[in-house]
């Protein structure tokens, strides 16, 4: 199983089991219950794979799911920065919300195969999930801004990157000795 295979279960299961027990809203906590059962009913297919020499030993999923959980600490972080620089986090300025939504939000977008990296699904799914006295059509562009600001960070650190490249800082060719 890939890692970032295994980070959108752990996100997945984590997310939806948080939104069950803490969402006031009554549809979002039944769908959320239901897709966490049906999570839980995939556990015997992992059975049936270790028997076939598939899955990987528990030592490794512990540390697999270690690793997953700082990268989703580290993700959802940034997001509630921005969410609460720009004056805007859910459930009055509670971090927990905030994160849960984003988490449960950016899987279902990675996730959805008809649109790339969730472009729009993840926006859309947040605006639903979120209680914001705002309309929905800004809620949903503040939170587009969040990916525009994303990229921007990643093209400045690509273009450093290609900077200290083309000068020979890293990965430029070394002279033999």
């Amino acid at each position: 199983m890939r890692a970032s295979t295994y980070a959108i279960i752990i996100g997945i299961i984590v997310s939806i089991l948080e939104i069950y027990l803490f969402s006031s809203n009554e549809l979002h906590s039944t769908l959320a219950l239901v897709l966490f059962l049906g999570s839980i009913v995939t556990i015997p297919l992992a059975l049936y794979f270790k028997k076939r020499s598939f899955i990987t030993l528990i030592t490794t999923y512990a540390q697999l799911t270690a690793v997953c959980t700082v990268f989703w600490v580290f993700s959802a972080g940034p997001f509630y920065s921005y969410m609460a620089a720009i004056g805007m986090s859910a459930a009055g300025n509670c971090i927990f919300p905030t994160v849960v939504y984003y988490l449960f939000s950016f899987v279902v977008g990675f996730v959805s195969i008809f649109s790339p990296h969730g472009t729009g699904i993840f926006e859309v799914v947040y605006s639903e999930l979120a209680t914001f006295e705002l309309p929905r059509t800004p809620l949903i562009i503040f939170v587009a801004g969040f990916r525009v600001l994303v990229m921007l960070c990643d093209m400045l650190t690509w273009i450093g990157y290609m900077q200290i490249k083309i000068s020979g800082g890293v990965g430029g060719k070394q002279d033999a000795q």
